[in-house]
């Protein structure tokens, strides 16, 4: 976490300033390389898992947005096929009715043409 790194590199820093103290110039040239060194190592050891972190994140995103696509395609198969069902039910029904109706016309048709005949024929 970042308060414990905080930590950790302020307690290095201060046995760098403590070992120091009362050296040479080489040895703090020395001293100074070798912190500069662990500080980049530090970043690069970082730098790395924050990657793999992200890697990790987007290997996770990539499966769940495919298994969301996936989802949504068959929803649109499961919608295009009811859609069907439901227009091919009203298109049967409405061929029922009127196969039904279709005597009861030709009845009526026939009735008015009887009653235009008897009329007709008085």
């Amino acid at each position: 976490s970042e308060p414990d790194v905080q930590v950790a590199a302020n307690e290095y820093v201060q046995r760098h300033i403590d070992r120091t103290q009362n050296a040479s110039i080489a040895e703090i040239k020395v001293s100074l390389a070798d912190l500069v060194k662990s500080v980049d190592r530090n970043a690069r050891e970082h730098r790395r898992k924050i990657d793999e972190s992200f890697d990790r994140f987007d290997a996770k995103f990539q499966h769940y947005e495919s298994r969301a696509d996936a989802r949504a395609e068959a929803l649109r198969d499961d919608f295009s096929t009811l859609f069907y069902w439901v227009i091919g039910t009203v298109i049967a029904l409405m061929l029922v009715i009127i196969g039904s109706l279709y005597p009861l016309a030709q009845n009526t048709v026939k009735h008015r043409r009887s009653d235009d005949d008897e009329s007709g024929g008085e």
